[in-house]
């Protein structure tokens, strides 16, 4: 496992769009999430035990965020727990260090990120 203390940089990481809530480090915060990209990286980082960099959304309306529709700053957060209810998942998040976006992009499957972990 990863010393999460020691994170410089995170090629690829990736990215949990959150609508109307912010994750801090050393919190934990427990999401209701419907989006296929949402579910697919919720499930890669639980099996593969990496990171999710969480990061709220400018306009919650939106269903295919871009850069521009996503604060620059959010955090690395360890998945907890996921339950499935239905088509959802209620996922259990630990936020582990603060991060800044440096690039944001989106795949087929998902959506990923270039972030620096901050102070």
């Amino acid at each position: 496992m990863t010393d999460f203390e020691n994170i410089g940089i995170t090629e690829n990481c990736l990215v949990l769009p959150l609508r109307g809530l912010t994750c801090f480090p050393k919190m934990i915060l427990t999401i209701d999430v419907g989006r296929q990209k949402s579910k697919k990286a919720i499930n890669e980082a639980l099996i593969k035990g990496q990171l999710l960099f969480a990061v709220t959304q400018k306009d919650i309306t939106v269903d295919t965020p871009t850069q521009k529709d996503l604060y620059s700053i959010g955090c690395l957060c360890r998945v907890k727990q996921v339950l499935t209810i239905g088509k959802e998942l209620k996922v259990m998040l630990e936020g582990v260090r603060k991060a800044k976006l440096l690039t944001f992009f989106e795949t087929n499957d998902d959506y990923c990120a270039t972030v620096r972990a901050l102070n």
